[in-house]
């Protein structure tokens, strides 16, 4: 069995922040499935020209073409572009010659990405994630839940529960893992990919392309949004065009705006420079770190970045940026404690029967100390 290992490709912690704080890589939501699963698996099903371990660098964008690629590699061989490394089989024995590849390689600059590509992301895992989840078509609906659209573009695993609900697959496909439940009165419109165990509630209104992971709680009015695993939206608000890390919790009746009212493009924040950048986006909504929070009636401004472990409350729309451990709203921050922070780690994830790591703890405890400063 082939061993796969992935590195951190230069300058990630950089773009991708603020997910890439406490979360490596390969562990990116890519569609409905982490870019470290799509690999792994794409690698498996591929055949070997020899049997040796596997260095991927997991922006490169898990494919037929990248996976068939990275196993034409013999030991001691390596793929790059423009001095990039993208695939690597080493050897214990010899350096590892390098062939630079001609054609740019279609791989993820920046976390919007996420969002914006997540359709054709779907598109490109949907046969495999939907064998891997044992999605299947169901012909035994109750009479209550109404299919617009192809029912066999409605693929769901058989633990599945809907209640007085409608599925649209006019636009897209919609594909369901093991133990969700979609409550009475919600509108689900493809294409759509929501991982196992995760609950709609009442009256949700999710519209795609949206990826939803494993364990979440939604509601409320979801556009063109990715969600990791563990993170709440579930209540009324508006969330458009964003990306969520783990362990979020959004309030009841958070609001985030993905369009200026004066139609312009939206500037961002960037990390490495220390300033917003102008973009060629027009809708961008909300970019949360893992573990940030939100209290009720909470309003984020277009385009705006939360970093890792804020805890955040009040009135008015705060900055547009919020960096990690920020502690406040729109009348100011000061940094969340450590302790405090933990603590509530810990219980958050408890009630998901998820325990904190050592290693996640340590990497939590040297972030922080990084802010407090």
């Amino acid at each position: 069995m082939q061993i796969v290992e992935f590195f951190t490709p230069e300058g990630y912690g950089y773009s991708f922040y603020p997910f890439s704080e406490l979360r490596e890589a390969q562990d990116l939501l890519w569609g409905g499935r982490t870019l470290g699963e799509q690999w792994i698996e794409r690698l498996m099903q591929t055949p070997q020209k020899e049997d040796a371990p596997y260095r991927i660098n997991p922006l490169w964008i898990p494919s037929e073409s990248s996976a068939k690629a990275a196993s034409a590699l013999g030991i001691g061989q390596g793929l790059l572009h423009q001095g990039i490394p993208l695939a690597e089989r080493p050897s214990n024995h010899v350096a590892t010659v390098w062939t630079e590849i001609t054609s740019p390689p279609d791989c993820l600059n920046n976390p919007t990405d996420l969002f914006l590509r997540c359709g054709e992301a779907m598109d490109a895992d949907w046969n495999l994630a939907a064998a891997k989840w044992g999605a299947v078509v169901r012909e035994d609906w109750p009479n209550h839940v109404v299919i617009l659209g192809h029912s066999d573009s409605l693929l769901v695993h058989p633990s599945v529960k809907a209640h007085a609900c409608t599925f649209n697959t006019e636009s897209g496909p919609i594909l369901l893992g093991e133990g969700v439940e979609i409550q009475e009165g919600s509108h689900l419109r493809g294409p759509l990919m929501i991982g196992p165990h995760t609950q709609v509630k009442m009256a949700c209104r999710i519209s795609g392309p949206s990826a939803i992971g494993r364990h979440c709680r939604l509601g409320g009015e979801l556009s063109n949004v990715v969600i990791h695993d563990y993170s709440n939206k579930g209540h009324d608000g508006f969330l458009g065009n964003s990306v969520l890390g783990s362990w979020c919790n959004l309030g009841a009746g958070t609001n985030s705006s993905n369009l200026k009212s004066n139609y312009s493009r939206i500037r961002l924040w960037n990390q490495r420079d220390g300033q917003f950048i102008e973009t060629e986006l027009q809708f961008c909504g909300l970019l949360m770190g893992d573990h940030s929070k939100c209290g009720i009636s909470f309003m984020f401004n277009t385009g705006t970045t939360v970093g890792t472990g804020a805890q955040l409350f009040g009135s008015g729309f705060p900055p547009k940026h919020i960096p990690s451990f920020s502690w406040g709203g729109s009348g100011g921050f000061e940094l969340h404690g450590l302790d405090q922070f933990l603590k509530t780690a810990e219980a958050v994830m408890a009630r998901r029967d998820v325990s904190l790591s050592d290693s996640l703890r340590n990497r939590m405890i040297q972030l922080h100390g990084n802010y407090n400063r």
